[in-house]
């Protein structure tokens, strides 16, 4: 009976030619402990607790049993919790959303699933466009797939009392996985993907397999290790790896904030527009809008490149949330934003020809609500508020809410929209006339600049322009000359710009502009600027100094001009059937109120740039201006910009219009 006891070992050893397979080695968090009573043995443990009882060798070896078949009462033997019996366990729908199917086992058909259906192990399940599935266990862990994702359960376990051994795997979509730590010691989760395997204990992570079948693992809380190709990391809260197929993963990488919404509101009147902080590192951005703030149910789902604002055109009445993630160079998405709420609620456009009785009108611009452009609309609504006695009302929506700037000028033209803030480059696609509002080195300074567009027959003949084109103007919303800052040198003649890269807004004027000097421009979103400018990707920029020092540019850029090369006009103007419909009294009243809404913004404006200069200098900016000789010669060199644009504009209007900017200018 001993010989025939000890007889598997020999057979062992005498395969002969075929290499002995590695011993596996196993952690003590990896193992249960059992103890040895009265009449067992080894053979007879085994068959109880294993899955496969021929495993009874390994369970020697683990515990160093030089005669596995003599074993005491009160010995302590260690197995591994992988090898033992398991009961199968069943996983539950908790929410699905669109089109959602399992197939039990590899041949078997997929159904559609519903709310409450059992998920066995051995089964696959995937959703499909715009779809998502939640599949939860009875400790509480859950599975939740986004849209075109796929996920086969190969082993979902029971291990004696409460451990828990699930094997996952991942090919193709997105899978957040939150996992209960209360699922004993030696529980554990592994997810395959077609390049990477993850295997955890107690935590909430993201595994993603992408269309070339790169593996991406995002830990939110706990630890995960990622092992492919011999190499294995470990990955702590907050960091994430990427594998490509046949690959070892990269190291661990920190993942990145969610970006921060840029003036968000409780409440919005569809289009809605969500623009956002733009997050050093992050190329693009995953944004949400769900019904619910764990993001399970969502409305709209757009990855945006970092900088650009989302607008949905239509959405139906009622609470949201707003949620974000960014997305780094490697194709990792970062850490989740905060649930942000708001509610949506469409109005009615106004009806311009019964303008006379709404008592609540819309005013759009496209600046933030911290910008003299905005602090301007609000002492004009304000103003029109107190002497209409209540009559009129004006909302006013910054940060671009109601649309792009191209956007609210057609609603105002069509009458969706009551008044709107525009810059002359903007209406220069209804009125080609106002393009010489913004021709380059024409004005000598701020103050020469401001009296040439506050003149009275300039104004008269602005407005007849816009009123041919179904606008009427009252006035201006910003007008503020622009300036220059890079990272190379200082600026002071054209040759300084040559082959520079310069981030510029895309207008005809601005990109013509730059071209003539001799630099390489480019456009780029405000909110990539900053990003562009630290990795070199661009040189410089132009803009307002108070803007360079609110948008932090001069953490990365050490040069500043006062170019002082173009002047941003915005115009305001008001639907024409809607003014038609006003008293004169009325008119009168938005006429005073514009005048208002100018000075206020001028006078923010002068008072930011005073204040920019001065924070500028603290931070070690070397600021350069201008000589008339200097600024000679960049007139010079623009100057067939000029003429260009003198055939543009039509040479009549363009000889008044200079008429009146030369003799500020010291020409006669």
């Amino acid at each position: 009976m001993a010989v025939l006891l000890f007889l598997p070992y020999p057979l062992q050893c005498a395969a002969k030619g075929k290499e002995k397979a590695p011993d596996v080695s196993y952690s003590p968090e990896d193992m249960i402990e059992l103890t040895v009573v009265k009449k067992d043995w080894l053979i007879k443990i085994c068959n109880k607790y294993l899955e496969y009882p021929k495993k009874w060798r390994e369970i020697a070896r683990i515990n160093n049993l030089k005669n596995p078949h003599l074993i005491y009462p009160k010995e302590k033997l260690n197995i591994p919790i992988e090898l033992l019996k398991g009961t199968p366990l069943d996983g539950k729908v908790t929410f699905i959303k669109g089109d959602a199917r399992l197939q039990d086992g590899v041949k078997g058909a997929w159904v559609p699933l519903k709310l409450d259906d059992k998920v066995k192990q051995k089964s696959f399940i995937r959703t499909g466009e715009e779809s998502a599935l939640e599949v939860t266990f009875e400790d509480g862990s859950s599975f939740f797939l986004r849209p075109n994702t796929e996920l086969g359960l190969t082993t979902v376990q029971r291990k004696v009392t409460s451990h828990l051994v699930r094997d996952l795997s991942v090919q193709a979509g997105r899978v957040l996985t939150k996992v209960r730590e209360a699922t004993g010691a030696g529980s554990r989760l592994k997810i395959q993907t077609p390049s990477s395997t993850a295997a955890v204990r107690g935590t909430e992570f993201r595994v993603a397999v992408d269309q070339e079948n790169k593996a991406f693992t995002e830990v939110l809380d706990g630890h995960v290790a990622v092992d492919a190709m011999q190499k294995k990391i470990a990955l702590q809260r907050d960091e994430g790896t990427m594998a490509k197929k046949g690959e070892p993963p990269l190291d661990p990488k920190k993942l990145l904030p969610p970006p921060t919404p840029v003036d968000p509101q409780p409440q919005y009147n569809p289009p809605v527009r969500f623009a956002f902080s733009t997050v050093e590192g992050a190329v693009s951005y995953r944004v949400m809008v769900a019904k619910d703030k764990e993001g399970k149910d969502l409305y709209h789902e757009r990855i945006i490149k970092s900088g650009e604002a989302m607008d949905i055109n239509s959405i139906p009445d009622g609470p949201y949330f707003l949620l974000s993630q960014s997305i780094d160079n490697i194709g990792l998405e970062g850490l989740p934003s905060e649930p942000h709420p708001f509610n949506v609620k469409k109005e009615d456009p106004p009806k311009p020809y019964r303008a006379s009785v709404l008592k609540k009108i819309q005013y759009g611009h496209y600046e933030t609500s911290s910008h003299p452009q905005n602090l301007g609309a609000l002492a004009f609504a304000n103003y029109i508020r107190e002497r209409s006695q209540g009559d009129i009302t004006v909302e006013v929506f910054p940060w671009g809410q109601l649309g792009g700037e191209r956007s609210m000028a057609n609603q105002v033209k069509n009458g969706s929209l009551h008044i709107a803030a525009v810059t002359a480059d903007v209406l220069g696609d209804f009125i080609p006339e106002l393009n010489i509002l913004e021709l380059p080195f024409i004005y000598p300074d701020r103050t020469a600049a401001h009296r040439v567009i506050d003149d009275k027959e300039v104004k008269e003949r602005i407005s007849k322009l816009c009123d041919a084109q179904g606008f009427i103007f009252i006035g201006y919303a910003e007008a503020e000359l622009r300036d220059i800052t890079n990272s190379r040198r200082p600026v002071k003649t054209p040759d300084d710009l040559r082959g520079m890269k310069i981030r510029t807004i895309q207008a005809p004027i601005f990109i013509d502009t730059f071209k003539a000097l001799g630099a390489n421009p480019t456009y780029l979103p405000s909110q990539e600027i900053y990003h562009a400018l630290k990795q070199g990707a661009i040189d410089g920029q132009d803009n307002p100094l108070a803007t360079a020092v609110f948008m932090k540019f001069f953490e990365v850029n050490k040069y500043a001009t006062l170019l002082n090369h173009i002047l941003t006009v915005r115009l305001v103007v008001v639907n024409k059937k809607y003014w038609e419909t006003l008293s004169p009294e009325q008119q009168r009243i938005f006429g005073e109120a514009a005048e208002i809404q100018t000075r206020v913004n001028r006078e923010e404006s002068a008072k930011n740039m005073a204040e920019a200069f001065v924070k500028a200098k603290t931070q070690l900016v070397e600021i350069a201006g201008l000589t008339g000789a200097e600024r000679d010669a960049f007139r010079k060199a623009v100057k067939p910009l000029l003429n260009k644009y003198r055939n543009i504009c039509g040479a009549d209007w363009y000889d008044f219009f200079m008429s009146k900017v030369d003799p500020l200018s010291g020409k006669k």
